[in-house]
């Protein structure tokens, strides 16, 4: 018996083996990663979505106008897709509960507040945006002399309190007359919805699916907060939240204030205290 090679069948012959084993390998290969699904395109992945309570299939889930990834209803200066993607809670203006909005916090330590960071064109994580050497607060972004740091410490004094001013603890987002930081506090020992969370810890006391500080009826009895009268005094829950205000930042609460605005006219005949 005599023996042939026919080097171009044998080469043909390999190929066509090894491209069955090749296809074979892919077809069976699991990409090692997958780009997470954004389905509405709002910003937000789907798995994002079911942590700001928003729909992963419409890009607007309120009808506002406003894409889901750029709503902020938490009113702490950022929005979701900056809160999710920085470690905050989207729904909890306060995540780490240190009385400080997320969106005062400095995360990046170097003397800018987050908010500010945004106004600047920096990034609240890097606390030197242009690598530069420099801290973003050591920068001084509109040459004034002043450096970004000094900058933020003056603004947020001015927003602390000023005259004809409000500050952010008199914010009623749902204008039930509760302020939106003492939402929480009315309710203690009680659980309108029963779920086991008391509803002065409860951010939403009649489980309707809202935050209790942009609900202004936020038991679900029909009586707007402010007009409830909690502790049973005769004096309704509004007029005792504005109790523990201070609008004209003289350091003295309205409650023992004579002059409320601080305007020099009494407030027993100053209508427009």
């Amino acid at each position: 018996m005599q023996l042939t090679f026919d080097l171009r069948q044998d080469v043909k012959r390999f190929l066509a083996i090894g491209g069955v084993s090749l296809a074979m390998v892919l077809s069976n290969a699991v990409p090692a990663f997958a780009a997470p699904t954004d389905s509405d395109r709002d910003g937000l992945t789907n798995a994002q979505e079911k942590i700001t309570r928003t729909s992963p299939t419409k890009a607007d889930s309120d009808g506002d106008r406003i894409r889901d990834g750029q709503e902020n209803p938490d009113r702490d200066g950022l929005n979701n897709l900056l809160e999710v993607r920085s470690g905050y809670a989207p729904l909890d203006a306060d995540s780490d509960d240190d009385l400080v909005k997320d969106g005062d916090e400095d995360k990046d330590s170097d003397g800018v507040d987050n908010t500010n960071e945004l106004q600047l064109g920096t990034n609240f994580k890097d606390a030197d945006f242009d690598n530069d050497g420099l801290e973003d607060g050591d920068e001084d972004k509109d040459s004034d002399g002043l450096d970004n740091e000094d900058e933020d410490d003056l603004q947020a004094s001015a927003e602390d309190c000023g005259p004809s001013v409000e500050d952010e603890a008199d914010e009623d987002s749902d204008g039930d007359d509760i302020d939106d930081e003492d939402e929480n506090e009315l309710g203690e020992g009680e659980d309108d919805d029963a779920d086991g969370i008391e509803d002065d810890v409860d951010e939403d006391d009649d489980n309707s699916g809202g935050i209790d500080e942009f609900d202004a009826d936020a038991d679900g009895d029909g009586v707007e907060d402010g007009a409830e009268d909690s502790d049973g005094d005769g004096l309704d829950d509004g007029d005792e939240d504005d109790a523990d205000e201070d609008d004209d930042c003289d350091g003295e609460e309205d409650e023992e204030d004579l002059d409320d605005d601080n305007d020099g006219v009494s407030d027993e005949v100053d209508e427009d205290d």
